[in-house]
């Protein structure tokens, strides 16, 4: 069974709990089909420090992501086909660059040292939930999100169609940085596993400066709850 996370992780706004649903998931998974595969990089893959996305709070121990194993071709023995024409469509070349990514991922101890950075960067997020734009500041590895909120004490949410957080990631855009805007005015954050601690300062300073920008556009605005 392959499964595509995309209703979470950095695209969903971080959203984190799941209820163990994908650990049940799993667990159907292997009773079945004895394989079980979850694929979407902006799921948190390498992201908290390990090989895979998939952490104990999840609820799951050994999803495989999005990298084939013997298990997966031997299913698809069974079955009488092995459906690969997906992203990147299994081409030459893409596969050999991701066999020479996956070699200087071990060789430079890669996910070491996206490890290494996670508390520096969650502390860095949860200074950043104290903004009077920010409802909720949420994460878990080296991704995060900030939900931005017309009034902090309720949370209350803004109009869609204002786009604020959209409003946010240009100011960041300006300031010489690139966040994304995703559902519910959320501002996720999915810098490089390469990431050096004074680029994390750096990366939360202008963001924080984005955030004053578009704290006051919205003020002008009169979009906040008084």
């Amino acid at each position: 069974m392959c499964a595509e996370c995309d209703g979470g992780g950095i695209q969903g706004g971080m959203n984190l709990e799941n209820g163990g649903q994908l650990g049940e998931l799993q667990q159907l998974a292997d009773e079945i089909a004895g394989s079980s595969q979850l694929d979407r990089a902006l799921a948190g893959l390498r992201r908290q420090g390990n090989r895979y996305e998939c952490s104990e709070a999840s609820g799951v121990d050994h999803f495989h992501a999005a990298e084939v194993d013997h298990d997966s071709t031997g299913l698809g023995r069974k079955l009488g086909n092995f459906g690969h024409g997906f992203t990147y469509s299994g081409h030459p070349v893409a596969a050999a660059v991701a066999v020479k990514t996956l070699e200087i991922y071990a060789r430079d101890k890669i996910f070491a040292a996206a490890a290494a950075r996670m508390p520096q960067f969650q502390q860095q997020l949860k200074k950043l939930g104290e903004h009077p734009l920010v409802g909720e500041a949420r994460g878990m590895g080296l991704m995060g999100g900030l939900e931005l909120v017309a009034d902090k004490a309720s949370k209350r949410a803004f109009e869609p169609k204002l786009g604020v957080a959209a409003r946010c990631v240009r100011f960041a855009e300006e300031g010489g940085l690139i966040v994304r805007a995703v559902i519910g005015d959320t501002v996720t954050i999915c810098p490089p596993l390469i990431i050096q601690a004074d680029e994390i300062d750096e990366l939360f300073a202008r963001l924080a400066r984005a955030l004053d920008r578009t704290l006051d556009w919205a003020k002008r605005e009169r979009l906040l709850v008084n």
